[in-house]
């Protein structure tokens, strides 16, 4: 601090290597070998300098982020060896402004962003698969609140990158009957939200609206039906251009002992997925519904009981089913609240499945499988005495670490 000037810098140095061998036998079918190796680096740096102005707070600032990706596959003959690094490159500039007024609330924000992708296989540039973004990525946010009541409008512009791991030539093997691939051909995801929000004491209600361009979807497809009948294929695409919609509505009044939560949501996805070969497209909603129940008893106990359902839907070229669960839990604290004994008991009624159903490029797929939710235990935890935490920064470059 120099002054009313807050100068807040961060650097970042990642490491990462990895190795796994994979060997599946299929009865009497050949072995299948796979080698994966992957090494990649990222540096980062992030300044932002932020001061009092006008009565606002304004801020500004530059991150940059310098990543390397070697990824290294090879295999005995059900596909073919993969060779691919990536190097990129990222410079962005960011200024926010932010200022309340009485009741009022008000923030904006711009980010200027140049990113460099270098991609090569074996050793060469590939230059459809090196692309090159300048993007303006603008935020704006106004909200209200007075007396227990609120009301908020915000529009945001999204930036998604995707995983370094989807950026490959491999086509790997996951099944008999079940091949995954990369796509260096991944666009950057760029989403346009609109959002709207109100309040009033213990009772909340919200309204999206997106706008998606080259949205990240999970593809199906035959993999060589002349020498691999039967197989599919998993894949990731973009579609152009998808709308998202949805609503929430959210209630949690206090009852004495009891303090229900009550959520509401629906969401719309119109999606159509005809320029990546699937004529498959239907439009439904889907609701889900929870319910959280706390209630704080006498002499310390507590007891939780929640459960959700979702309604079936079609979305797309996606079907799915009626899903919903309960799980309970009862608990108290001894000891200045150190020593917490619980008994649990999740997916009460054992209905925990999971419906999935696909339709894909000449290929449909349906799932029906239990996740193994069903557990009743005692749980015993222990808080020991810890120094509150030093300052240790914000990071930088954290949108590249996921993707890592």
């Amino acid at each position: 601090e120099l002054g009313k000037w807050n100068i807040d810098f961060n650097a970042d140095y990642l490491f990462k290597r990895s190795h796994s061998d994979q060997n599946a036998m299929n009865n009497d079918d050949a072995t299948v070998q796979a080698d994966s190796r992957m090494r990649s680096s990222l540096y980062a740096a992030k300044l932002v300098v932020s001061a009092p102005l006008w009565n606002g707070r304004f801020s500004f600032g530059t991150e940059e982020t310098f990543t390397n990706r070697h990824d290294i596959f090879t295999q005995n003959g059900f596909s073919a060896d993969a060779d691919d690094h990536i190097k990129q490159s990222v410079y962005a500039t960011f200024a926010d402004y932010s200022k309340s007024i009485r009741h009022w609330k008000l923030n904006m924000g711009i980010r200027y962003e140049h990113q460099q992708t270098d991609y090569y296989e074996k050793g060469i540039r590939i230059d459809a698969q090196s692309p090159t973004y300048n993007d303006i990525i603008p935020v704006l946010a106004a909200s209200w609140s007075h007396n227990g009541k609120s009301f908020s409008l915000s529009y945001r512009l999204r930036k998604n990158n995707p995983d370094y791991s989807l950026l490959t030539n491999s086509i790997r093997y996951r099944s008999k009957y079940e091949y995954s691939q990369g796509n260096p051909l991944l666009k950057t995801q760029k989403t346009h939200r609109f959002s709207a929000s109100t309040s009033w004491n213990w009772l909340y209600f919200s309204a999206y609206f997106s706008r998606i361009l080259n949205m990240y979807t999970n593809i199906i497809m035959p993999y060589k039906e002349d020498t691999h009948p039967g197989v599919l294929l998993f894949a990731t695409q973009t579609i152009p251009t998808t709308h998202n919609y949805g609503i929430s509505l959210n209630a949690s009044p206090k009852l004495g002992y009891w303090e229900p939560q009550l959520n509401v949501n629906m969401a719309f996805l119109d999606m159509n997925a005809n320029k990546i070969g699937i004529t498959e497209r239907r439009n439904q909603p889907r609701f889900y519904i929870s319910l959280d129940n706390n209630f704080n008893l006498p002499k310390g106990w507590f007891f939780n009981i929640e459960g959700y359902l979702s309604t079936a839907s079609r979305q797309g070229f996606f079907v799915t089913r009626t899903e919903g669960q309960i799980s309970a839990r009862l608990s108290k604290s001894f000891l200045n609240e150190t020593l917490n004994i619980a008994l649990t008991a999740n997916d009460i009624l054992h209905t925990g499945y999971y419906h999935f159903n696909l339709y894909g490029i000449n290929a449909y797929m349906e799932n029906r499988i239990y996740r193994d939710f069903q557990r009743f235990g005692l749980q015993v935890s222990y808080k020991f005495n810890a120094t509150k935490s030093k300052y240790k920064g914000t990071g930088a470059g954290q949108s590249e670490k996921n993707r890592l």
